[in-house]
C-alpha cells in the first residue's frame, strides 16, 4: 500500500522527523516557567530581552508579531515570578520598560544550556532532516576563519518564527478537517509515512507514549480520517485522511527550506555553546 497519490514518501518522512525534533526540544522547559503554559511566547520574550537593556512592552509585541494583550499577560506572570523587572521610562514617565532580572538571566542561561544538550540528543533526526550535504557545508562554514555563528538565542528565535508560521498553516487545514491537537497531527503523519504499521511502531517512531497515540487514533477515527479496525492491529488512513496529510504536506514543503536553514543555524549555535559551556573535568 502506498501513502497516496502526490504524497511523496520522502516528504512525510521529513514531517515525522520534524515531529520527533519538535517533541525532543519541547521537553526542555525550566521549572521556573513550567506553569505558564504558553512556552513559545514566553521564550521568545526571554530571547528578545536577552540582548536588550530594556524594552517597552509595545515594542516587544511588535518585534515578536504577537498581540499586545498576550505579551502583557505573559510579562505580568513573568514579573510575578521575579524573572522580569519593570521600571518607569525616564524619558516618559507614563511608560514602563521591561528587562530580564538577574534571576531571569540565570533561568535563560540554564534553559539555553539544556537546549544545547537537547540538540545533541536530537542530532540524528536533525541531520537526517537537513541532509548530510547541508550539515557538512554548515560545519565547514562554522570552522572557517572569520565565520560567526549566530547566538543560540538568535537561532532559537529564528526557529520559533519559522515554526509559528508553519503551525499557523497547519491549524488552518486542521480546522477544515476537525483535527484537534498536535498529537492527532503527528499521528496522521506517522500513519502516512508507514502505511499499515502497528500502532506501537508509530508511537515509537514519533517518540510518544503509546497511550497518547492511541487516543489520537481514536479521535482521527471518529473524524473518518483513519481506519484501525483490522485483525492485524495495523492502522490505515482513509482517503479523507490521506487528503488531510496531503494538504499539510503541501504547507510543510512550502516552508521546508526555511526550516532547514533555521535548524542548521540552531544546531551550529547549540554545538558551539555546548563546547564552550561544557564542564571541565579535573584530575
Amino acid at each position: 500500500m502506498t501513502a497516496g497519490r502526490d504524497l511523496a514518501p520522502g516528504t512525510v518522512r521529513d514531517m515525522v522527523l520534524s515531529a520527533r525534533i519538535t517533541r525532543h526540544l519541547s521537553r526542555v522547559e525550566p521549572p521556573a516557567v513550567a506553569s505558564l503554559g504558553s512556552s513559545n511566547t514566553v521564550w521568545r520574550i526571554f530571547i528578545a530581552l536577552s540582548d536588550q537593556s530594556s524594552l517597552l512592552p509595545s515594542s516587544l509585541a511588535n518585534a515578536l508579531a504577537v498581540d499586545r494583550s498576550i505579551v502583557s499577560r505573559a510579562l505580568a506572570r513573568l514579573h510575578a515570578l521575579g524573572l522580569v523587572s519593570r521600571r518607569v521610562d525616564p524619558t516618559d514617565r507614563r511608560q514602563v520598560r521591561v528587562s530580564l532580572s538577574a534571576r531571569g538571566r540565570r533561568t535563560l542561561n540554564d534553559y539555553l544550556s539544556s537546549v544545547a544538550v537537547a540538540f545533541a540528543g536530537a542530532a540524528t533526526a536533525v541531520d537526517e532532516f537537513c541532509g548530510p550535504q547541508v550539515i557538512e557545508d554548515a560545519d565547514a562554514r562554522r570552522s572557517a576563519r572569520g565565520f560567526t555563528v549566530l547566538s543560540l538565542e538568535t537561532s532559537l528565535n529564528e526557529l520559533a518564527v519559522v515554526g509559528s508560521t508553519v503551525v499557523r498553516d497547519f491549524l488552518d487545514i486542521e480546522a477544515e478537517f476537525g483535527v484537534s491537537g498536535w498529537q492527532q497531527r503527528f499521528t496522521s503523519w506517522a500513519a502516512a509515512a508507514a502505511p499499515e504499521a502497528p500502532a506501537e511502531e508509530l508511537a515509537q517512531d514519533l517518540g510518544l507514549d503509546p497511550s497518547s497515540v492511541s487516543q489520537a487514533m481514536d479521535g482521527l477515527g471518529a473524524l473518518g480520517l483513519l481506519d484501525r479496525n483490522h485483525p492485524d492491529r495495523t492502522v490505515r488512513l482513509t482517503p479523507r485522511g490521506l487528503d488531510f496529510v496531503r494538504r499539510q504536506a503541501a504547507a510543510f514543503v512550502a516552508h521546508r527550506e526555511d526550516l532547514v536553514r533555521a535548524l542548521t543555524n540552531a544546531r551550529a549555535a547549540a554545538a558551539t555553546r555546548d563546547r564552550w559551556h561544557r564542564p571541565r573535568v579535573s584530575g
